[in-house]
């Protein structure tokens, strides 16, 4: 935002940023406070649809990761181990795994129906 007194550092490095790649910038200075509103209601358009997409992938990896970790600890019966901490330890990877996929399930469904 422009101001008489005042121009954001923040856009300032991000235009420099840019050129500086390459890229061609058309700077449109916000000088009201309207004009920032309207801005900003966008760029909120557009997270809202940017939701969207985040919605199906956390549902997919989530839906993926849950049935791998279930088929590998309660079907084949196979312990799973960190190998973060080199194997030594005991850690039920298995259930972690599972509550963190069955988690990202829930917060997917949870964007949809909110």
């Amino acid at each position: 935002m422009v101001m008489e007194d005042h121009l954001c550092p923040c856009g300032l490095k991000a235009k420099d940023l840019l050129e500086r790649k390459g890229f061609e910038v058309d700077d449109h200075w916000l000088r009201t406070r309207e004009e920032t509103d309207e801005a900003l209601a966008g760029i909120l358009m557009i997270a809202g649809a940017l939701l969207w997409i985040a919605v199906p992938v956390a549902l997919f990896i989530g839906t993926v990761g849950a049935v791998s970790v279930f088929k590998a600890v309660c079907i084949d019966r196979r312990e799973l181990e960190c190998a973060c901490v080199g194997g030594n330890s005991y850690l039920p990877l298995g259930f972690i795994s599972l509550t963190e996929n069955l988690m990202m399930v829930g917060m997917g469904v949870w964007m949809t129906v909110k």
